[in-house]
């Protein structure tokens, strides 16, 4: 077996400021000033912290959900 990469990690561009990252941010309508909460590819007891905080924040903040 030989290990090429990570496909969670190779190839990212971490800039937030990047054009990509701003073309998005219009498309779907955040600011800079937005909060953003994301949670993915966890385990317990992970799980149960992100939904407690999502849980927390959406009677604060509005939120889009990614479900997979």
């Amino acid at each position: 077996m030989e290990t090429i990469g990570s496909l969670k990690f190779d190839g990212i561009d971490g800039d937030r400021h990047g054009d990509e990252v701003q073309h998005l941010k219009k498309i779907i309508g955040i600011d800079d000033d937005d909060f953003i909460f994301i949670a993915g590819s966890t385990q317990q007891p992970e799980e149960m912290l992100a939904v407690e905080t999502f849980l927390q924040q959406q009677k604060i903040h509005r939120y889009i959900a990614s479900i997979r």
